[in-house]
């Protein structure tokens, strides 16, 4: 299952991808796998135990649409 170091870092990463999806059309990547804790069938028991935090690196894809 994926989790979050807090609520607080998951609040940030939330807001910061909601601020990014407003301009255009991104993508997020964690560790190789798209997870996009934005979308409304989110659901952190789908993916392997990992916990997101501080000092994880993330990379935003732009689609091309």
């Amino acid at each position: 299952m994926l989790q979050f170091v807090s609520k607080e870092f998951e609040n940030k990463l939330v807001g910061a991808i909601s601020l990014l999806k407003k301009r255009d059309q991104f993508e997020i990547f964690i560790c190789d796998e798209l997870i996009d804790p934005t979308e409304p069938d989110f659901n952190p028991d789908d993916y392997d135990d990992l916990v997101v935090g501080w000092d994880d690196r993330f990379s935003v894809c732009l689609l091309d649409m």
